[in-house]
């Protein structure tokens, strides 16, 4: 897994910055972009719509997301609920419900563009 930089997560900024999974993204205005260099080519298997990505604002509270396809290797997120996005997740879970793929059908992994600490982070 690649280490994210220390401008990626919450200082998703205007220009492409290294995530990990992803990588880069790009914040612009409500919606946040996610680039993958090393995929060819995007596809969704089952529905149109990109599955399986949330989104969170400065409150590090992340909400189901609506995603698209934009480019042939880029992806373009977003909630109505959330004005001012920060982070973005993709199928960040024990058992997630995705469909993002390579054209030559290899599942895109899970990645976070945030650093935040997790729920079971004081558990070490």
């Amino acid at each position: 897994m690649r280490t994210p930089s220390k401008s990626c997560g919450p200082a998703c900024g205007t220009s492409f910055i290294r995530v990990r999974g992803a990588d880069r993204c790009r914040r612009s205005g409500t919606r946040i972009a996610v680039a993958f260099d090393h995929v060819v080519g995007l596809v969704t298997v089952d529905v149109r719509g990109a599955k399986g990505f949330a989104i969170a604002g400065k409150d590090s509270k992340f909400v189901w997301a609506k995603a698209r396809i934009v480019a042939k290797n880029q992806v373009e997120v977003w909630s109505d609920t959330v004005s001012d996005p920060v982070a973005v997740r993709y199928a960040w879970a024990d058992n997630p419900v995705c469909n993002l793929y390579s054209r030559e059908r290899l599942p895109v992994t899970p990645f976070r563009t945030d650093d935040w600490p997790g729920i079971t982070a004081e558990n070490k």
